[in-house]
């Protein structure tokens, strides 16, 4: 399970695009204030763009199926975090580029 630490920077990538440039181009600073595992320090280290654009639309597509229709937006709000949905896609993430 991932820890709480990755949870937020992972959902804050997904809803603040500044930050997920920042973490896209420099991830050891965009990291350095987080508790992390190595093995997801390592991760958030090795995404690739195209990480975030499958995981927008695995969230979108999910949403659509369940009716709630809500996006990326329900991640603020937790919807996705309560559902579990945000620990699958991490664990997408960390089996990819972990």
């Amino acid at each position: 399970m991932p820890t709480q630490a990755l949870t937020e920077i992972i959902t804050k990538a997904l809803t603040d695009e500044a930050f997920r440039k920042h973490l896209l181009e420099n991830p050891e600073k965009a990291i350095e204030s987080y508790d992390l595992a190595e093995n997801e320090a390592k991760m958030l280290r090795n995404l690739k763009p195209e990480a975030f654009e499958a995981l927008e639309t695995d969230v979108e597509e999910r949403q659509s199926k369940s009716g709630l229709g809500m996006g990326l937006g329900s991640l603020i709000s937790g919807r996705d975090l309560a559902s579990g949905d945000i620990s699958n896609l991490i664990n997408v993430l960390m089996n990819k580029y972990g």
